[in-house]
């Protein structure tokens, strides 16, 4: 039975919306059914989507009016009784706008934390810069006054291996006594015997660097003493060619005005620019570009987006300069260009140069370097956001995570999301483009990799759930190995220029609706593909894919320079599905274009076929996924089947202290061993680490920090035995027990992270597996400990701690530390487990001392309470050559006192006072009677109280 009546007929009719011819040419079916255009529509027409005239979209309706979506009801009906009385729109605008990235170029308020987050993982990072020689330019004219300020800042830096290089652009003041004041042979002078503009200046210099890298310093500028390591350090870290940092923007009185810094994408720069010369570094075979000496003004923004267009261009956020932004001074910006028509000339001149030097820069395939990978990944559903990364994270090689979004920069999920992926880059969106926007806006920074893997938070669709979204990502990111297969492939084919699911592979003409196709057809011919667009090619119909990006510039440039997207989003016919398949037609540029298509087999594994454009299917993608639906495949992200253990996650927890919420997934535990001079001991350390049992992966990572009797030799011999779980990552430098714990953490690539002291070890075989599921049932908790047990070796007693013993919670606050006298219910590193997120973002305070477990708990229970076993699951030796037990009592109540005050700096506020209050009773009193006692003669006691453990 038809469910619509004649007065619904009689409604449609007269609403003028409904065109009876262009329905029937648009769906030829209908003539064949032989019925009425009109009732066919309120019969079948408006469930299959179809529009009843150009005029009135129904899915678009049906979409911005969920209520009648949920209602069933005819969605030109509903309008046209309903709808246009309350003013409801019935297509989306034809207004269109573009997709730019909301940037803050000046920082008004500067992020301390974030910066210590990133200088404590510079210290961590195993780079060696002392041999990297760095050729720094400093141009100046008639800078007598401030010079000598600039040039102490150089002779001031921790990285010594420089050379200066002053250019005097004809100064008539001082300028020159000045530079020839400082007895350094680092420092060279040349002069121009004529002022020839600054842009000369520094190409004079140029020509005479020496170093790996080049620096750049105005005289009226300082950089901090750390600058040059620090940017050193970052740059090869990323194994970057280019790089900046902050600038600290400071006016006549000193004070500061702001911080000039903005993460780098080459369009932000290119619409205006970010970056100030004094905090940028280059190599030396790049910086020999040159500036362009026909500029007045705006010279350093030409020669950055020069480099830029050719490499790739990273900043990093700490303020490595102070940068006079005064106006006692007479500066460029003042002086030249100054009406807004010749600086409209000058700034147009400079972008167009930059966007021709990036579309003609060459990029051939580097068949044998190691990739360069970066991924893109769109946060719209952040729900769906960990589940998409716990695959992201089988990429078996180093890659940069940019990560795009329309969701705010204060967004708490968004924040987490950043500090669990400390090295990722997150961009925001207006929410236009949907997620092919923001990733064509980012093309040209990308076409400086060699492939991108672009992945999104695609929602469940209707009954077929996640499994559209599962089954792009587990055949792009299902294990390493299919990974791995992936990057091969376009590694050993230069031809090749997508790769994706074959079964989403899908012909483009015919998976295209009519105004779909309309899409198609203009931004081919915008974008000079008109010659192939008849042609036989295939797109990835969900829009996740690995590719080279430099085939989509040509897309990208006409997209972003022209406003391209609905104002609206519209179900069907939008340019995003337009530009979903121009992806897969860009591909066509190369005449010997080739693309890899990855079936996944009914074990898990997945095929790889290398195969012209042509091979794309016809099948639409609601009947691939009925196909699909039946076969239940496992397509969680996994390693071999003994590797994986079940997880579950809670919704509500933070991400940085989430497991994604898949059904299997492959769990990584991190065993760090920090040790120094302790051969007796180390063996055993590692035997018991060796025994642990459970579904993991295991990696032991032990750090030898420049031990002078046979330490090392032991450690050696571990790794020859278990190269596969084993691994030695210290030196043979001492580098301390802070330094040492610093560089294990940033070592371990786990999800939780184990410390084993390297003169200690664990007793119970299952102590990684009982701490693991804790931490994976008790999301809300930051950490894990366990109860020890303490062994005297002087006395041969052994004991557990009364502390631990007394608690009766399960997960703990900073009100249960401080109920202990001493604060101290951890005692002992060897009993705990953190979270690698969390462990691998510790502030550089905790470093600055001795690394200690009351400090570290305080600071932890900021992200979640402290969890605890009450069981013995590992043994503290205590020895004469401990660090704590080999200490006198002085120099234990400094350490404690240390220790307390740094927690004290680092606990919530509700904590402070009741701290202080410990500090002053148990540490600044004792230390003062004892000197008390020693000033009137009294013999000291070195006597060592070790079994408090404080």
């Amino acid at each position: 039975m038809l469910k619509y009546s004649a007065a619904d007929v009689e409604t449609i009719r007269k609403s003028g919306l409904f065109d009876e011819n262009w329905y029937l040419r648009q769906y030829p079916d209908v003539t064949h059914l032989g019925m009425n255009p009109i009732e066919h529509y309120l019969w079948l027409g408006w469930v299959l989507g179809r529009d009843p005239s150009p005029t009135f979209s129904t899915r678009y309706y049906l979409d911005v009016n969920p209520d009648v979506a949920r209602q069933k009801l005819n969605p030109l009906l509903h309008y046209a009784r309903v709808g246009k009385s309350e003013n409801r729109t019935c297509r989306p605008s034809t207004e269109r706008t573009d997709c730019k990235r909301i940037i803050e170029r000046y920082v008004p308020k500067w992020d301390t934390t974030r910066e210590a987050e990133l200088l404590a993982s510079l210290e961590r990072a195993s780079v060696n810069t002392a041999p990297t020689k760095v050729s720094i330019i400093m141009p100046t004219r008639n800078r007598g006054g401030c010079i000598g300020r600039a040039i102490k800042s150089i002779l001031e830096q921790s990285h010594d291996n420089w050379e200066l290089i002053v250019v005097d652009d004809g100064s008539d003041d001082d300028t020159s006594e000045r530079v020839r004041s400082f007895q350094d042979d680092r420092i060279k002078y040349h002069r121009h015997d004529k002022g020839r503009g600054v842009s000369a200046a520094r190409n004079t210099a140029l020509k005479h660097i020496g170093g790996d890298w080049v620096f750049f310093l105005d005289s009226d500028n300082t950089w901090r003493p750390q600058h040059i390591e620090r940017l050193l350090r970052f740059a090869s870290s990323r194994d970057l060619s280019a790089a900046y940092c902050a600038a600290n923007l400071i006016d006549d009185a000193g004070k500061t005005r702001a911080v000039l810094f903005s993460e780098f994408d080459f369009e932000s720069c290119l619409e205006l620019n970010f970056i100030d010369l004094n905090t940028f570094c280059v190599k030396s075979s790049l910086a020999r570009i040159g500036f362009d000496e026909s500029l007045r003004r705006l010279v350093d923004w030409d020669y950055i987006l020069r480099i830029a267009a050719q490499t790739r261009v990273q900043g990093a956020r700490f303020i490595g300069v102070d940068y006079y932004d005064g106006t006692n001074l007479p500066r460029i910006t003042n002086t030249e260009y100054v009406t807004k028509p010749d600086l409209n000339k000058s700034m147009e001149y400079i972008r167009d140069r930059a966007r021709s030097t990036l579309m003609s820069s060459s990029r051939p395939a580097r068949s044998n370097a190691k990739p360069q990978i970066a991924v893109v990944f769109h946060v719209y559903h952040k729900n769906i956001a960990p589940d998409c990364l716990q695959y992201v994270d089988n990429i078996p090689h180093e890659y940069d995570l940019f990560i795009t979004t329309s969701h705010p920069g204060d967004d708490p999920e968004i924040e987490a999301l950043r500090r669990a992926h400390p090295r990722a880059t997150v961009f925001r969106f207006p929410n236009t483009g949907a997620d092919i926007g923001p990733f064509l806006s980012l093309t040209s920074t990308l076409c400086n990799y060699d492939l991108v893997c672009k992945v999104h938070t695609k929602r469940n669709v209707g009954k077929w759930g996640n499994l559209w979204r599962d089954y792009f990502l587990y055949s792009m990111l299902g294990s390493e190995h299919i990974s791995d297969q992936i990057i091969d492939a376009f590694r050993t084919d230069p031809d090749l220029c997508l790769a994706g699911p074959a079964e989403f592979f899908k012909e483009g003409r015919r998976n295209s609706v009519a105004p779909t196709w309309e899409q198609v057809k203009k931004f081919a011919i915008a974008c000079g593909h008109e010659q192939d667009i008849n042609k036989t090619w295939g797109f990835f119909a969900g829009t996740m894919l690995w590719l080279r990006p430099a085939i989509l510039l040509k897309l990208a440039r006409h997209v972003y320079d022209t406003p391209s997207y609905n104002t609206v989003f519209q179900s069907d016919g939008a340019p995003e599905h337009g530009l979903e398949r121009m992806i897969g037609l860009a591909a066509m540029q190369n005449p010997n274009a080739k693309v890899a298509l990855a079936s996944v087999q009914a074990d898990g594994a997945i095929d790889l076929s290398v195969v012209p454009p042509t091979k794309s299917a016809l099948e639409g993608v609601s009947q691939t996924l009925d196909r699909l639906l039946p076969r239940k495949l496992d397509l969680s992200p996994k390693l071999p089947r003994a590797q994986r253990t079940t997880v579950s996650r809670a919704a509500s927890a933070p991400w940085s202290m989430r497991i994604p919420a898949l059904t299997e997934v492959s769990l990584k535990i991190s065993t760090i061993i920090p040790t120094y001079n302790q051969e007796e001991y180390i063996g055993g350390a590692i035997e018991s680490a060796l025994k642990q049992r459970g579904n993991f992966v295991h990696e032991i990572l032990v750090a030898n920090d420049g031990s002078t009797d046979g330490t090392q030799a032991v450690i050696d011999s571990y790794c020859r035995q278990y190269p596969d779980i084993v691994r030695s990552i210290g030196g043979d430098d001492n580098i301390g027990i802070s330094k040492n714990f610093w560089r294990s953490f940033d070592a371990a690539s786990g999800s939780f992270v184990a410390v084993l002291e390297g003169d200690d070890y664990w007793t119970a075989d299952d102590k990684l597996q009982a701490q693991s599921e804790f931490l994976i049932s008790n999301p809300d908790c930051s950490m894990v400990f366990s109860m020890i047990e303490v062994h005297d070796i002087q006395r041969d007693t052994r004991k557990v701690l009364e502390r631990q013993a007394a608690l009766k919670k399960s997960k703990l606050d900073g009100s249960d530390f401080l109920a202990d006298p001493n604060m101290n219910l951890i005692a002992n590193f060897s009993c705990c487990m953190f979270r690698s997120g969390l462990i691998k973002t510790l502030p550089t305070v905790l470093f600055e001392k001795r690394l200690n477990e009351i400090a570290l708990a305080f600071h932890l229970d900021r992200y979640g309470k402290i969890g605890f076993i009450n069981r013995v699951m590992s043994v503290y030796r205590q020895h004469p050559q401990g660090v704590w037990t080999g200490s006198d009592r002085r120099a234990q109540l400094s350490s404690g006192l240390e220790a307390r005050k740094t927690a004290c700096a680092l606990a919530r506020d509700e904590y402070k006072g009741a701290i202080r209050s410990v500090i002053e009773q148990k540490f600044i009193t004792p230390l003062a009677q004892m000197e008390s006692r020693e000033s009137n003669g009294s013999p000291r006691s070195d006597q060592s109280h070790a079994s408090t453990l404080s």
